[in-house]
């Protein structure tokens, strides 16, 4: 074991990086994911199958929709704020 951790330590922990640097991968599949939750309750599919759940309450499903229009933006912010910290420095 010790012999694998001083190789590690020789070529670089995070493959080379320096501490604390964020690939672009994640930014990037962060983005992506918020955009698919924004886009998803806007389906017909997900609007009848909201409508089957909560009975036709029009209300509760626009409420779910607005949640996951939320939830999709914050998943782009932190992406965008990811994408800014890897690409700043």
């Amino acid at each position: 074991m010790k012999g694998l951790r001083k190789k590690q330590r020789r070529a670089g922990c995070c493959g080379g990086k320096k501490r604390g640097e964020t690939p672009l991968n994640f930014p990037l599949f962060l983005i992506l994911i918020g955009a698919v939750v924004m886009i998803q309750p806007r389906t017909k599919r997900w609007q009848s199958r909201m409508a089957a759940h909560f009975k036709g309450d029009e209300k509760r499903v626009k409420q779910r929709a607005n949640t996951f229009f939320l939830l999709g933006f914050a998943f782009i912010m932190a992406g965008l704020a990811y994408l800014y910290q890897a690409v700043g420095s």
